[in-house]
């Protein structure tokens, strides 16, 4: 697939997907990679409690950092692919549309624990309709785009 912006072409293969156990092994080892994965999922369990629920912001700072994290897996997953890794424009457009795509996927669970799990359960709906969906979304691009300029920032002082 192509996309023509500014004169920039890029190409999305499917072969930026691929990663090897070894490759796997090295990811999941990233010091980013697991205790943030904790934080993000405690923080998420307590929202489920009241937080998303009582204070307003509370989904949208976690959108904006999980969309962070992602930003940050991405380009070290990058980076492990390939050691040469350049931080383009072009790899910005994908760390922005891996995090899409995640937060499309974390929207579908949302659905899908709502229609499933959320009646029965004494939980009140993860999903807050259209506009917090749209929301969700904008604040996980937006998070993986500050992962974009933090490592830029972080490579450029180095």
């Amino acid at each position: 697939m192509y996309h023509n912006a500014n004169s920039l072409k890029i190409k999305i293969m499917a072969d930026d997907l691929k990663i090897t156990k070894s490759q796997l092994l090295r990811l999941l080892k990233y010091r980013y990679f697991g205790p943030p994965l904790l934080v993000l999922a405690s923080l998420h369990f307590l929202g489920m409690l009241s937080f998303y629920y009582t204070t307003t912001w509370y989904d949208s700072a976690l959108h904006l950092a999980g969309g962070f994290w992602i930003g940050l897996i991405y380009l070290e997953w990058a980076r492990i692919r390939n050691e040469k890794f350049i931080l383009s424009e072009a790899e910005v457009f994908k760390v922005i549309l891996f995090a899409l795509m995640i937060g499309l996927a974390w929207e579908v669970f949302e659905v899908v624990y709502d229609l499933t799990f959320a009646e029965n359960s004494g939980f009140l709906p993860l999903n807050g309709g259209l506009f917090d969906t749209a929301k969700d979304l904008i604040l996980d691009m937006v998070g993986a785009l500050i992962a974009t300029f933090t490592i830029r920032h972080n490579r450029k002082e180095a």
